[in-house]
């Protein structure tokens, strides 16, 4: 099982290449490989938009800022985290920023992936709802079977 988007911080063929492999070499045949990705088609339609969060608890209040770019043409989002943290207590200011690269990927290009590791499709819906994957679903939960 890999969750969380592990999936798409393989950003590079060979990375996807090497998820897969790893993940053949861990199972039995029949064994079952579980995980989510971001999904092509929805982040086309959904481009990435600026998000901004806000937390706050009795030490600290804190602001997630993330900024998306679309690189269509490597199917990668690169999202800019900058976080701002502000001690209560103390007043003292923090800001650091950090890179996220995530792949998106198509079913059939799982599919592909899946089947040149020796991996076959059983399963494929939307996260939260099971529903079939569409233009509106970001995360896609898939469940392969090794052959």
């Amino acid at each position: 099982m890999s969750l969380f988007h592990v999936f798409g911080y393989q950003i590079t063929n060979d990375a996807v290449q090497a998820f897969f492999d790893s993940a053949v070499r861990h199972l039995n045949s029949g064994g079952l490989f579980l995980f989510d990705f971001w999904y092509s088609p929805s982040v086309y339609s959904h481009r990435p938009e600026v998000r901004v969060k806000r937390m706050t608890d009795e030490c600290a209040d804190i602001i997630r800022i993330a900024e998306s770019v679309l690189h269509p043409n490597e199917n990668r989002v690169d999202v800019h985290y900058t976080i701002q943290v502000c001690n209560r207590n103390s007043q003292q200011f923090k800001t650091w920023t950090e890179v996220h690269r995530m792949r998106h990927f198509s079913i059939p290009e799982v599919d592909l992936w899946a089947e040149r590791a020796g991996f076959h499709r059983i399963n494929v819906e939307e996260i939260v709802t099971k529903c079939p994957p569409s233009e509106k679903t970001w995360a896609v939960f898939v469940v392969l079977q090794k052959l």
